[in-house]
């Protein structure tokens, strides 16, 4: 059996080539995760700007209490706002506590966070009859908010 010119090109193909590709591909996704690397290749229109984002997050989110006690804020439920937007953001948040169907406004605030820059807030205190609820931080006029279930109780 003979091999035509083409079958022994493809035979002595060095795959160097293939090689030196994946580690460039690498190089830029690394160079990417960095800001001054990032603000580059935006610059020479190989990435994309960021979008721009919020976001609500308890600080502690494996430590949530199972158990709250009416008159006092809950323990390990301190929650942050982090503001990606690209301006300064002022946010209005409001805290519920939630049984069944009422929900009742226990506490909020406005706050304002620099871009780039979080905000941690300690949960306020709460009032709720015994038994189950679900504690509801919301952010005003935007569709975001985070919660835990708990077992309310007296002191």
């Amino acid at each position: 059996m003979s091999l035509g010119l083409d079958e022994l090109e493809d035979e002595t193909r060095s795959p160097l080539p293939l090689a030196v590709a994946a580690a460039v591909a690498v190089v830029l996704a690394l160079l990417v995760q960095t800001g001054a690397g990032g603000a580059v290749l935006r610059a020479l229109g190989l990435a994309q700007n960021p979008l721009p984002y919020t976001e609500l997050a308890f600080v502690t989110p494996r430590e949530l209490p199972e158990r709250v006690v009416t008159g006092q804020a809950p323990k390990n439920a301190a929650f942050e706002i982090r503001n990606m937007t690209g301006a300064e953001q002022r946010y209005t948040w409001k805290a519920y506590v939630v049984l069944g169907a009422k929900e009742t406004e226990v506490g909020g605030a406005a706050v304002t966070v620099a871009d780039g820059a979080r905000v941690e807030i300690a949960p306020p205190k709460v009032r709720c009859a015994p038994g189950p609820i679900r504690f509801v931080i919301k952010l005003a006029k935007r569709d975001e908010s985070l919660a835990f279930h708990a077992e309310c109780g007296a002191a």
